[in-house]
């Protein structure tokens, strides 16, 4: 087996929530599936006879190393308007549904940006911020992406920018 180093992706990215770009991360941006599958059986077989994908989840997980107000609202899922000033408000608000772009700079084999593009998440708020005297205090970041609207079951796209 012959190995081309030439397609292995290294590099790291920059992620853009609802127009907020995150600025530095840790660990990277991880982008997570999840399926669901309905197994058919019947009586005159042992094993599974038919495979249906029945449901498809994706996640984007990320650690913020930028603790500004603005990227705590998109980590803890807080509406914008909790937001004011010097002030963020913890209330019963959620952010609701918004975009994201994650840039990964050269990234792919041709040294091309690669980019991911999804036109509707919703940050899951499951937030917890250390804070420690001997290091930084990430915000972590986790959001669903959502299908879209028109029925395609799109869940956004992956393509390399040329320029």
């Amino acid at each position: 087996m012959s190995i081309d180093t030439s397609d292995i992706l290294i590099g790291h990215g920059n992620l853009s929530i609802d127009g907020t770009d995150l600025g530095a991360t840790e660990g990277g941006f991880r982008l997570r599936q999840e399926q669901e599958w309905f197994d058919a059986f019947i009586d005159q077989s042992l094993g599974v006879q038919k495979k249906k994908l029945v449901r498809r989840k994706l996640f984007g997980v990320t650690n913020v190393a930028e603790g500004s107000l603005a990227n705590w609202a998109i980590g803890y899922g807080l509406a914008t308007s909790a937001l004011s000033g010097q002030t963020l408000t913890f209330d019963n608000t959620d952010r609701g549904v918004v975009t994201c772009t994650f840039t990964a700079s050269s990234a792919n084999p041709a040294e091309f940006d690669r980019v991911l593009t999804f036109a509707r998440v919703v940050s899951l708020g499951s937030s917890e911020t250390p804070f420690v005297r001997d290091g930084i205090s990430f915000v972590p970041v986790e959001f669903e992406v959502l299908p879209s609207v028109d029925g395609g079951d799109s869940f956004g796209t992956v393509f390399d920018a040329t320029s």
